[in-house]
């Protein structure tokens, strides 16, 4: 959080010089930020980001097993060809 505040610093400060020359992408809000309020949305993104993150992992391993089901890779070794190797990749 504290490391993408500082990357804000160009937006919250105002320099007369950069916004005369682009008058329609300056930002007329950034005086309202304060950083307390930013707290809030970066708790919630971490656990819906984390929670996604269990579910897409969790999905992938499945689908996974599934995929190089019946393929004994300790005998076989890796899948060479054929569509379950296209399907992995």
């Amino acid at each position: 959080m504290e490391y993408a505040w500082s990357k804000t610093e160009n937006f919250r400060n105002i320099d007369e010089k950069r916004d005369g020359m682009y008058p329609a992408f300056r930002r007329i809000d950034a005086k309202n930020w304060a950083k307390w309020k930013f707290y809030p949305g970066a708790i919630t993104m971490f656990l819906t980001r984390l929670i996604l993150l269990s579910v897409i992992g969790t999905s992938l391993v499945i689908f996974i097993k599934v995929l190089t089901m019946n393929h004994n890779f300790r005998k076989d070794g890796p899948i060479k060809d054929g569509l379950r190797k296209r399907m992995i990749h």
